[in-house]
């Protein structure tokens, strides 16, 4: 005859192990989550950001002016180069959500930015007809999160991931 044992000692019951796997799949999800809702917000800026930059170089090219990209805080503004001064090109001004922030270096400088876009805002960036351009690092800001443009100073723009650094 077999001796007797207790169910309870044997282990977990598989109902017990699937609960534990689902409440880690919650937690999971929940820390995701946040992150991405991090990394969502930069989304729609950057690519703006990117199609404006692109842009700014087609139409420099094209039209054979000097196009700049003036820079505040809160967004920015496609400019044209005219006569003798610098106007607001048909493009309209983009706002960043008020989570955002923006930083400008300008070889390896850092550049204050004013707080707010002005009619009397000039550039900071420039786009010349032959490709040239300003030699920047710009950067998108939220919280301890950053997404980073670049320019080596002809033709291209690049873009990096969006860092989200340990608190």
């Amino acid at each position: 005859m077999a001796p007797q044992t207790d169910r309870r000692q044997r282990g977990f019951t598989l109902l017990e192990m699937m609960l534990v796997v689902v409440l880690i799949g919650i937690t999971g999800t929940l820390a995701l989550g946040r992150l991405s809702t991090d990394r969502g917000l930069f989304t729609r800026p950057a690519a703006t950001l990117m199609a404006t930059l692109y842009h700014a170089r087609e139409q420099a090219s094209q039209q054979e002016a000097l196009y700049g990209l003036a820079l505040a805080h809160n967004g920015w503004q496609l400019m044209i180069y005219r006569g003798d001064r610098w106007h607001q090109a048909q493009q309209p001004a983009f706002s960043l959500p008020e989570q955002l922030d923006m930083a400008l270096q300008i070889e390896q400088q850092p550049i204050a930015l004013p707080a707010r876009l002005t009619s009397a805002a000039e550039p900071q960036l420039w786009i010349f007809p032959g490709g040239e351009t300003s030699v920047f690092s710009l950067s998108l800001l939220q919280g301890n999160c950053s997404q980073r443009f670049t320019a080596n100073g002809f033709m291209t723009f690049q873009r990096e991931e969006v860092r989200c650094d340990e608190e």
